[in-house]
């Protein structure tokens, strides 16, 4: 797990380094106390997980989650200060994924960190498995790969959660309540208009026409869910291939038993 921290104050930086390295023996931390290195480094590196200060003398922490999201959809804690709810909201509709406010908690941040991983990480299906969803679209949840027309699309870790957890629930519409609480936890279940935007959000990303989706479709007062599905599995596709000869070989009797009956 390679974990960027991005915060200037000395004792919010060991409180955070040392519950990284308690979650992730075998991490690597990459410290920085200013929010423009920071997004230097995002450019040129991945980090699987970011801690950001909401503090920092260089760059507002809107303005900082902001532009950490046009680079790196990676779990993103913000660590705040003296923000109000009405802060902590704009934080959240920016990119922030969970936000913890100083002075740091070991028990809180653990805890605020392991479910974020969790929630974030792959929902238990295998890497080589690919998921269709039509109109040239595609996911990979093992890898928390989507792309669109063999281009990779950018989601924020909020957005892939919903879209995978449709994605899971194939066939079947998931309530708005069940995607809020898996996205951002139970004390949001209530947030519906909050859920559309994020929903209109993953339609101007994945659909042709996001006014009038085929993919992501609504069931009004319910919640959501994903129109046409297609697994395909690599692994039955490479096994084909490896069998190649033997494959044409069935096709071709097959082909000479029909035209010999017909």
């Amino acid at each position: 797990m390679k974990v960027l921290v991005i915060e200037n104050e000395a004792k919010a930086l060991n409180d955070i380094s040392f519950c990284i390295n308690v979650l992730y023996p075998d991490g690597e931390v990459i410290s920085l106390a200013e929010g423009l290195k920071a997004l230097k480094t995002l450019e040129a590196d991945s980090p699987q997980l970011i801690i950001a200060a909401s503090s920092l003398p260089d760059l507002p922490s809107q303005d900082l989650v902001k532009r950490i999201r046009k680079l790196s959809d990676a779990p993103l804690v913000v660590i705040t200060e003296g923000e109000d709810v009405g802060d902590k909201a704009r934080l959240l509709e920016e990119g922030a994924d969970e936000c913890v406010r100083k002075p740091i908690s070991p028990i809180e941040f653990l805890s605020v960190v392991r479910a974020l991983v969790r929630r974030t990480s792959g929902l238990g299906y295998k890497q080589e498995q690919a998921i269709s969803l039509g109109n040239g679209v595609s996911v990979n949840i093992g890898t928390r790969e989507v792309f669109a027309h063999d281009v990779r699309v950018n989601l924020t870790p909020h957005e892939c959660t919903l879209l995978f957890e449709l994605v899971r629930n194939r066939g079947r519409v998931v309530t708005s309540q069940f995607l809020l609480e898996r996205a951002w936890g139970t004390e949001y279940v209530q947030e519906r208009d909050f859920l559309k935007k994020y929903v209109y959000r993953l339609r101007c990303k994945l659909e042709a026409d996001p006014s009038k989706p085929k993919m992501i479709l609504s069931e009004r007062g319910i919640g959501y869910k994903i129109a046409t599905v297609a697994c395909l599995g690599f692994a039955t596709f490479s096994g084909l291939v490896a069998n190649a000869p033997a494959t044409l070989r069935v096709f071709t009797q097959v082909s000479q038993f029909i035209a010999a009956v017909s």
